[in-house]
């Protein structure tokens, strides 16, 4: 198998330039296409964009703020601006993928709340994929008409896609109230909870109740979901931030830096110094 690793095989992002969109973030708009290696895998991220991934090939599991969305080939999802990203591509055969990227200043109230509805795993209209190969073919800063052209390019393949999934809703009971509770105590601090028992108590629900309710919403347990959510919190903190593991550890809740290390690895494959490391390189 290929060795892991965090960057894709490849890229080819679309986009204005980047003084320009960091000066007036309403303006970042972008398409891309990205191939990754069997087994590899993209850092925890937030982006104050609403996101766009499609899979040609392979697949991805992509964790968003508490939640786990498995895409196969044929399918897409978009994600919400500000979440926190992770994500896992196929182990056994390379994943190919496109994406597409619009700041949520280009949109309005209705259109905002149009793509907080595609928020599920759905298969990909034809047109969507037409867009997407429309918005690559125009050349990185080409000009401001062809860059307007690009945002309307980035904005009508969103809604598009987005307008396809809400009629394509999964036929899903309401999440429980003490599910969604859960979900939002950890995702603001994971490291208040040092068991799944004490979260159960915070819902003022019984632990067996409280895991047969993940169990079938989020197909996972309460006290995999604590961890989880502990561990992209120090991820977090380990590439933002100039924090000693141990103060890492005690923040997220760790027993000690060598727990926190260990954690950290089996998750990104590499030492929390070396991921450290690298976010440094990659901001010089």
């Amino acid at each position: 198998m290929a060795p892991r690793s965090s960057k894709p095989v490849s890229a080819i992002p679309k986009t204005v330039d980047a003084h320009h969109a960091k000066s007036r973030g309403s303006d970042l708009h972008m398409f891309g296409r990205s191939v990754y290696l069997p087994g590899g895998w993209h850092r925890a991220r937030r982006e104050n964009v609403y996101f766009l991934i499609t899979i040609l090939e392979g697949s991805v599991e992509i964790e968003c703020d508490g939640r786990r969305r498995q895409l196969k080939s044929g399918e897409g999802v978009i994600l919400p601006p500000r979440g926190m990203e992770f994500f896992r591509f196929d182990p056994d055969v390379k994943s190919v993928h496109h994406w597409c990227m619009i700041a949520p200043g280009l949109t309005s109230r209705h259109e905002r709340e149009l793509m907080r509805l595609a928020g599920h795993t759905s298969p990909v209209p034809a047109s969507v994929n037409i867009l997407i190969e429309e918005g690559l073919s125009i050349p990185v800063n080409a000009g401001p008409h062809l860059n307007l052209a690009m945002q309307a390019l980035a904005k009508a393949c969103l809604l598009r896609f987005a307008a396809h999934a809400s009629d394509n809703i999964p036929t899903k009971q309401a999440r429980h109230q003490a599910v969604q509770r859960a979900l939002e105590a950890v995702s603001m601090n994971p490291a208040k909870f040092r068991s799944a028992e004490d979260l159960a108590r915070h819902c003022g629900i019984s632990y067996s109740r409280l895991r047969k309710l993940f169990q079938d919403d989020q197909g996972e347990s309460p006290s995999d979901m604590i961890w989880r959510l502990k561990i992209d919190q120090a991820i977090q903190l380990i590439r933002a931030t100039g924090l000693t593991l141990a103060e890492v550890a005690e923040q997220c809740g760790f027993s000690n830096a060598f727990h926190l290390s260990r954690c950290v690895k089996d998750r990104t494959g590499i030492a929390p110094r070396e991921l450290r490391k690298t976010e440094r390189v990659a901001t010089q």
